[in-house]
């Protein structure tokens, strides 16, 4: 009886402890495009910035569809630019991390670009 109740404490540790997948995906989905022809170096690099969403989700119900979180991140990373005048974002790249354990799932999304200013 008491090896029987061990076992399963065991079988529960283990199923609830540290198991998980991780995995890192990194995208450059930029579908805005300007045309720009550089005669000479009349731009200059002023800042790196990131913009973050992150979600979780038990038995994969909760938080927000894949596109809502990208969006969420990217107005995160627009809020932290605060671009002015001849300012834009160049360089813009998507990291997506998930953290899969056996009930229990970590979605989470990086944007992150350069912001150049244009001089006259």
């Amino acid at each position: 009886m008491k090896l029987g109740k061990l076992l399963a404490l065991f079988a529960v540790v283990i199923t609830l402890s540290g198991c998980g997948l991780n995995s890192t995906v990194v995208y450059n989905l930029n579908s805005s495009q300007t045309v720009v022809e550089l005669g000479e170096r009349n731009f200059e690099i002023i800042d790196r910035v990131q913009g973050e969403a992150e979600v979780s989700y038990i038995l994969f119900f909760g938080g927000r569809k894949v596109q809502a979180l990208n969006d969420a991140a990217m107005a995160n990373l627009l809020e932290k630019a605060n671009l002015k005048g001849s300012q834009a974002l160049v360089n813009v790249t998507t990291e997506r991390y998930n953290e899969s354990y056996i009930l229990y799932n970590v979605a989470k999304v990086i944007v992150s670009a350069h912001v150049v200013e244009f001089k006259d």
